[in-house]
């Protein structure tokens, strides 16, 4: 989207976009994103996941909460890490997002999801997104510096 802020050095290399409806391709791909992760968190905008990975996601799994609210869930689980001493190395997994009625629901998703990514990138974490939806996932690409799709 050309009207949308943009990160002059580009996307972050470590977010990764999963789109499709095949379930097990999300599974799998989700564990594999987030194998060598010292600490794994999941945030659900509702209660409805592409991948069935809460078991893989021991550290905290945020569910039913707003792009707003998980923001902060998120930031502040990551800020109590990096409050141990070092800044161990973390994997962030965002699923279930609610259907998106209009262009004005998808640029307030591409907003928070840029702002959530650029966190997650300067904090030295990584972060992967399922998305069914190939048009939203249209929308969101340019912020993600890797985008695997199930028909490919």
């Amino acid at each position: 989207m050309d009207d949308e802020p943009g990160d002059s050095d580009g996307p972050p290399s470590d977010a990764v976009l999963l789109v499709g409806r095949e379930t097990d391709f999300h599974e799998e791909t989700c564990r594999a994103l987030a194998t060598d992760a010292d600490y794994r968190l999941r945030g659900l905008f509702d209660e409805t996941p592409i991948a069935d990975v809460d078991d893989w996601y021991e550290d905290g799994v945020f569910a039913g909460m707003t792009p707003s609210q998980l923001g902060i869930a998120v930031s502040d689980a990551t800020s109590t890490l990096s409050s141990i001493g070092e800044t161990p190395a973390y994997h962030v997994c965002l699923d279930a997002v609610p259907p998106l009625a209009d262009e004005a629901d998808e640029r307030a998703f591409f907003r928070f999801l840029h702002v959530f990514l650029s966190h997650v990138a300067t904090d030295g974490g990584r972060c992967h997104l399922h998305l069914a939806e190939h048009g939203v996932a249209d929308t969101v690409a340019p912020l993600f510096g890797r985008v695997v799709d199930d028909r490919d």
